[in-house]
């Protein structure tokens, strides 16, 4: 409890937006109109309007992924999403069914530069989503990925948390995303829905201004002391009484 508390009042301080200040979403695309079938390019794959893996509203997207190198749907900002700032916002996340009988691998790609090429200016984030499943993606959007650690946190509990890897991007000019297959080995088909942005919570945004303070002073829920190493007899060597 002193922990969460801490948290909230360190998001306070800091000016963190809560859940009340943000707006819950930023749809990008849910595919429900021709129109928005008409917002992104297609590299090596076809897409269709379909009524399968539906998570918002009523139709989803039916993407066939060709047997190439890096399959992709490619958002540019203007046409295939309003607004390059994402500075608000804590995760890319879409919604995925993949149909398959095996596990398929899927990228998105964030760029904050069109000289980009695929390692500097761009993040990139990459999960497994499971045979026969219906997945919750989610991106975390962070100006840079810490040293050592690739996914971070948990943000949102329901969804796949993929692991980032890239060089330091500018969220405020944030120019195109991806979404991709790396090199599949075979044509692969998923469905996608309900592409947005979500806020960081509070607590995520505090705690990644201050996750090596809070792992030196924070107590543990059982409440046995914090995680700072204890220096006793064993490793200052005392003498026996």
């Amino acid at each position: 409890m002193r922990a969460t508390q801490l948290l909230l009042m360190l998001a306070m301080a800091c000016g963190m937006p809560s859940g009340a200040q943000v707006t819950n979403r930023l749809l990008i695309n849910s595919f429900e109109t021709s129109a928005d079938l008409l917002r992104f390019a297609r590299n090596n794959c076809s897409v269709s309007s379909s009524t399968d893996g539906v998570t918002d509203r009523q139709k989803s997207a039916l993407v066939v992924f060709s047997n190439a190198d890096w399959p992709s749907l490619y958002f540019k900002a203007g046409t295939g999403f309003t607004g390059g700032d994402w500075r608000a916002w804590g995760a890319a996340v879409v919604d995925i069914f993949n149909t398959n009988p095996a596990s398929v691998t899927v990228d998105i790609r964030v760029d904050d530069d069109f000289s980009t090429d695929g390692a500097k200016h761009c993040q990139t984030g990459s999960i497994g989503v499971p045979a026969g499943q219906k997945a919750t993606v989610m991106m975390p959007l962070n100006k840079s990925v810490p040293p050592g650690m690739k996914g971070g946190p948990p943000i949102y509990p329901d969804a796949l948390q993929m692991n980032v890897s890239g060089s330091a991007i500018e969220l405020s000019h944030i120019v195109a995303f991806q979404i991709f297959l790396p090199t599949p080995g075979r044509q692969t088909t998923l469905f996608l829905d309900n592409i947005r942005l979500l806020p960081p919570t509070p607590l995520v945004a505090a705690g990644q201004l201050f996750m090596q303070h809070f792992l030196n002073f924070l107590p543990l829920p059982h409440g046995h002391g914090s995680l700072r190493p204890i220096f006793g007899c064993r490793t200052k060597g005392c003498g026996a009484t």
